[in-house]
């Protein structure tokens, strides 16, 4: 059920979201929206969300609209190796097989991680990379990480996860490339985090980070 914004209005803020920055709110998740924007519209300093909303489709958005929007309308679920099978593939055929058309030359690789979150599927795949890759201190390796919510890359950037990222994680992955903080949570090992970087971008824009 619609409450605050008229049906109408959700679903054009919907569509220019689409367009602005890439996010999709079929029907079906329009509360989802709508409680997002309650949020984002006291952020940005406005206490009706309509005139918010109509303020905000006034005018292509800003960076900084964008970041704010971002913050409350983008969900962070995500932990370590969360899809294993992409993950078995990418170490038992994909990376062995860049490896060996790349080997000899000018071993680089580089890998581009769009909407990573807080971290953990760029970091998965440095930990792969390192764990396939023998000769690794002969290779170039970057890992890029980007996502459009500059909290979540914040996070990112920290290297710290609590025990909750590391849910389906593999027996001895924490102890092997993480190191335990005094608060109990883990920090990613200084030879991984040297391989990742990441950088704020916008999917929906036309040019490649």
């Amino acid at each position: 059920m619609i409450g605050i914004q008229p049906a109408c209005l959700l679903q054009e803020f919907g569509e220019f979201l689409a367009d602005q920055m890439g996010l999709h709110f079929p029907q079906e998740r329009w509360s989802d929206l709508e409680r997002g924007l309650q949020f984002a519209s006291r952020e940005f300093g406005f206490e009706n969300t309509d005139k918010c909303i109509r303020w905000l489709l006034s005018a292509p958005l800003s960076r900084e609209q964008v970041e704010i929007l971002a913050a409350h309308l983008t969900v962070g679920e995500t932990y370590f190796y969360r899809d294993k099978k992409t993950f078995e593939a990418f170490e038992g055929r994909i990376l062995p097989e860049l490896a060996r058309l790349r080997r000899g030359g000018g071993q680089c690789l580089r890998i581009w991680s769009a909407g990573c979150c807080s971290g953990e599927e760029p970091y998965s795949i440095a930990i792969s990379i390192r764990k396939v890759l023998a000769d690794i201190k002969d290779w170039q390796v970057t890992v890029l990480g980007t996502d459009i919510n500059p909290r979540f890359l914040r996070k990112a950037e920290e290297g710290v996860y609590s025990e909750w990222s590391f849910r389906d994680a593999s027996p001895g992955l924490r102890e092997a490339y993480f190191e335990k903080t005094g608060n109990g949570q883990w920090e990613i090992l200084p030879e991984i985090r040297s391989m990742v970087s990441f950088l704020h971008f916008n999917l929906a824009s036309l040019d490649s980070p």
